[in-house]
């Protein structure tokens, strides 16, 4: 499964305010320690505020910091946030066959891919890390 770059952004940032609990960061900050565009990345932590896993000052500096402890956020539930191809295949206007089973085969293996996400919280791959910095990487 390749994850998307909005994917690997979401949990960058997410890992560095982890790393740093008592600490609001900028979205510069964040831009410039990971090297992503700020543009990009304003978009992605929009999504986290509206999801309520972040929260942003409503100051100039427009500074972060999670919402929820790093417990409670789970990896699948940041996929299922960021992922707009979970749900690529269409079925519906296929006229192959009406008993293939290829749908319940792909619905089956995201459901797992899901299901093993969820088990693994940012608290776990922040202990994890003993000191290296967090490693996603894209296919391709």
């Amino acid at each position: 499964m390749e994850l998307s770059q909005k994917t690997d952004d979401a949990l960058r940032v997410l890992l560095h305010l982890g790393e740093r609990p008592d600490h609001a960061c900028t979205i510069w900050e964040i831009s410039r320690a990971h090297d992503i565009s700020h543009l990009r990345l304003t978009a992605v932590v929009a999504d986290l505020v509206r999801a309520d896993i972040l929260h942003q000052a409503q100051d100039r500096s427009g500074s972060v910091h999670l919402v929820k402890a790093p417990d409670d956020i789970v990896l699948s539930d940041i996929v299922r946030l960021s992922e707009t191809g979970l749900e690529r295949s269409d079925c519906t206007r296929c006229r192959i066959r009406s008993d293939c089973v290829l749908r319940a085969a792909l619905a089956g293996a995201r459901q797992a891919f899901l299901d093993a996400l969820s088990t693994i919280s940012l608290h776990d791959v922040l202990l994890s890390d003993q000191g290296d910095p967090p490693c996603f990487h894209r296919t391709g």
